[in-house]
């Protein structure tokens, strides 16, 4: 079963990303720049504030795409109804 672990980062004006660890089967989210990647169990843990516990920190982690980033987010959109820009249009409070 896969575990996932979400970080208070709501205060945070990073964009957030989910990272996947094989090794441990977990998913966390972080928030860094958009510029940076993580690819280590040990960057992921720092950058969420979490123990690496039993798996290596050198384990290999794998970027997510999180439905967020395929629909494109509310919050910081530059206007509009956000129709014909792959927007969410079929979400509850979407009137176009």
């Amino acid at each position: 079963m896969q575990m996932i672990v979400r970080s208070h980062l709501e205060s945070s004006p990073l964009p957030r990303y989910d990272y996947f660890c094989p090794a441990n089967n977990r998913t966390v989210e972080v928030a860094h720049s958009i510029s940076s990647t993580m690819r280590t169990w040990g960057e992921v843990c720092k950058a969420a504030g979490l123990k690496p516990g039993k798996t290596p920190v050198t384990a290999k982690v794998q970027r997510m795409i999180a439905p967020s980033m395929l629909l494109g987010t509310k919050r910081g959109s530059s206007g509009g109804s956000g129709h014909g820009s792959g927007s969410c249009c079929g979400e509850a409070g979407c009137h176009g």
